[in-house]
């Protein structure tokens, strides 16, 4: 079953993380959506993007520059990084 059909409480955090690069990728490519178009943006590699994905966070300070480049309502710190994998 595709997580966007579970209720939002049941996904995981791999699924929290890859909905809102996705959301952030359709704001980049609104026709596709496509990851890589979004990597090439933020001036990352594409398996960076996909590293986020499988580890289920993106470090906080990279949060920081999503929030900055794309505003806080498009990148919720709480959701991409919790504070248990925020450093000191």
């Amino acid at each position: 079953m595709h997580y966007t059909l579970k209720p939002r409480s049941e996904w995981t955090r791999n699924e929290v993380v890859g909905f809102h690069l996705g959301v952030l990728a359709l704001h980049v490519d609104p026709l596709n959506g496509q990851l890589n178009v979004l990597a090439d943006a933020l001036e990352l590699n594409a398996m960076t993007l996909t590293r986020w994905k499988a580890q289920g966070y993106v470090p906080f300070h990279q949060v920081k520059r999503l929030q900055k480049r794309y505003g806080k309502k498009l990148v919720p710190e709480d959701e991409l990084c919790p504070v248990e994998y925020r450093g000191n």
